[in-house]
């Protein structure tokens, strides 16, 4: 879009033979174009900010343990950590009640759950919300899999500020990261 607006730009000051307009309709124009071209760089801004970030930051930790944070499985009544979890592969999913992605993507969970936990594949969905907020949400919408809040966590898990995502871990080891709501194809 911006590659198109510049252009456009750059056609009308060629065709009109000078930079700058010369009458109020061509400088309406103009700074419909620079808007557009500010509004279409700001949207990059933010996605980069909200998604390629968080992104790059886990993945710096692919092949490598994430750093040491703690949570409170509601399911089973106890704190762990990722270390409990150190066989198994795990869908470390962050998440939210107020986040409709999350909401969508949860059934999916917890079909995977239900279908691979035989073969060693956890699915803990772990939000920051208040526990009162998660309880409240999760008494409405029983889910099988392990749904937590966090009770401690780290700068890494903080900056992660988009949801849902989605973490791939195996045997403790990060392999990947998706960030967004996906179906039960894709997990």
């Amino acid at each position: 879009m911006i590659a198109y607006t510049l252009f456009t730009l750059i056609r009308g000051m060629f065709r009109r033979k000078y930079i700058l307009p010369a009458n109020r309709k061509e400088w309406g124009s103009l700074s419909s174009d620079i808007l557009t071209i500010f509004a279409c760089l700001f949207l990059l801004f933010i996605l980069n900010k909200n998604f390629q970030d968080p992104m790059r930051s886990v993945l710096a930790y692919k092949g490598k343990e994430l750093p040491a944070f703690s949570f409170f499985n509601i399911k089973n009544g106890r704190e762990e950590s990722l270390k409990d979890y150190q066989k198994k592969i795990v869908i470390l999913n962050i998440w939210a009640t107020w986040c409709a992605p999350c909401r969508r993507e949860m059934p999916d969970l917890n079909k995977v759950f239900v279908e691979k936990q035989k073969d060693g594949i956890e699915v803990i969905a772990i939000s920051d919300e208040d526990p009162a907020t998660v309880k409240k949400f999760l008494s409405e919408h029983p889910y099988q899999f392990n749904t937590s809040y966090f009770t401690s966590s780290n700068a890494l898990i903080n900056s992660i500020q988009t949801r849902p995502v989605s973490i791939l871990i195996v045997n403790g080891l990060v392999k990947d990261i998706v960030i967004g709501s996906r179906g039960y194809g894709f997990f």
